[in-house]
């Protein structure tokens, strides 16, 4: 990577590095810094770049600068950490599901899951496992544990009407549960089987149009809970938490230089502990 990703005062916006191998191939490495984007930005930056490169006109869309407009600028003077959070000592680690394992796991939670009109989406499929297992590693024979999910939502689609995906800067929020109390006798069913998915599921829901226009007109509102919630971070009050993010809808594997699709398409060593990345590979026919 062009540099550490933790390093938030860098004052590069953007750092570019290509790296050959001795097969043949090559791996573009690209750090973006959140003062400026969010996710869909970054990789909708990228795929513009590329087809640029390529000279593919048809599909050059030029990202829209617009964010000031839906979110006035504000004095951002109530004393926010930036770093809350970020760590050093970072252990990353991939699993790989195929689709036969998450089809498998849809079906269990939906068979515990009662008066839910809609089946689990495979994100909320694999969080709800994945944090099943988290809880199972964590919790304490002692304590009954408070846990937080916590889910990157992207806020362009809940406008009304919605935005596009050219709309560069942050537009995210993160939608968060109310505090889970798992008993330190409970058993792993009991943190897994669908008890995760309809409390995401309402959680994400509430972050709709209401919820961006009173944004919009309360933003400082937003920011003094951002503070509050950092400071609780700090002190140790917070919950366990864990966090997620879908990358499954981006446009990861759009990035074609000129030389074809991409093979594969990772992350780094994340810079914060207990966040999980979820996309779907581009499986490559050879």
């Amino acid at each position: 990577m062009p540099f550490e990703l933790d390093d938030i005062t860098n004052s590069l916006p953007l750092g570019v590095q290509l790296n050959i191998f001795q097969c043949g191939g090559f791996a573009i490495g690209q750090c973006i810094s959140h003062k400026i984007a969010d996710g869909l930005s970054y990789f909708m930056f990228s795929k513009i770049w590329a087809a640029i490169a390529r000279g593919d006109q048809a599909n050059i869309n030029p990202p829209e600068f617009v964010s000031s407009t839906l979110f006035p600028p504000k004095e951002f003077n109530i004393g926010f950490d930036g770093s809350v959070g970020i760590t050093k000592d970072r252990v990353t680690k991939r699993f790989v599901f195929d689709a036969s394992q998450i089809e498998n796991l849809r079906e269990r939670y939906e068979q515990s899951m009662h008066n839910m009109k809609k089946r689990p989406t495979r994100v909320e499929t694999l969080s709800t496992f994945l944090w099943s297992r988290f809880v199972a590693a964590t919790k304490d024979s002692t304590l009954n544990k408070l846990y937080m999910v916590i889910h990157a939502v992207n806020l362009r689609p809940r406008f009304d009407p919605p935005l596009p995906q050219s709309i560069f800067g942050n537009l995210f929020r993160l939608a968060m549960t109310a505090p889970l109390r798992i008993p330190s006798s409970g058993g792993d069913d009991e943190c897994g089987h669908g008890m995760l998915i309809p409390v995401v599921r309402e959680a994400i829901g509430n972050i709709d149009n209401v919820y961006v226009k009173k944004l919009q007109n309360q933003g400082d509102e937003h920011l003094g809970v951002m503070k509050k919630q950092a400071d609780s971070f700090k002190r140790g009050e917070m919950p366990t938490l864990l966090s997620f993010s879908s990358y499954c809808r981006f446009p990861l594997y759009d990035n074609d230089f000129g030389w074809g699709r991409p093979t594969w398409v990772g992350s780094p060593a994340l810079t914060y502990k207990n966040l999980v990345l979820s996309w779907t590979p581009e499986r490559v026919v050879e």
